[in-house]
């Protein structure tokens, strides 16, 4: 699935129904960079955990668990897209 719509469109919201997972939702702190949602299933683990990372090969990335997400992907959109430094307008 790829989503792609202009800003405030609902594709966050779209993403997160589709997932369960929590996007960041405040002004000024929404996902304003690009997102890759992998969702696999696996009977072999027993606890739902996420990886995110700027990085595509996921490189010394360490998991994290679902409630998580939301602030794993604040801190790298302010580490990576605040000001006039945004990766996606």
């Amino acid at each position: 699935v790829v989503v792609v719509g202009e800003q405030s469109a609902g594709k966050s919201s779209l993403l997160e129904n589709i997932s369960g997972i929590q996007f960041p939702r405040a002004q000024n702190t929404c996902t304003r960079m690009p997102c890759v949602l992998t969702l696999l299933t696996d009977p072999a683990v027993e606890e739902s955990y996420a990886m995110v990372s700027m990085d595509p090969n996921f490189e010394n990335v360490k998991r994290c668990s679902i409630p998580e997400v939301e602030e794993q992907i604040k801190a790298l959109t302010e580490k990576h897209a605040t000001g006039d430094q945004f990766i996606s307008s």
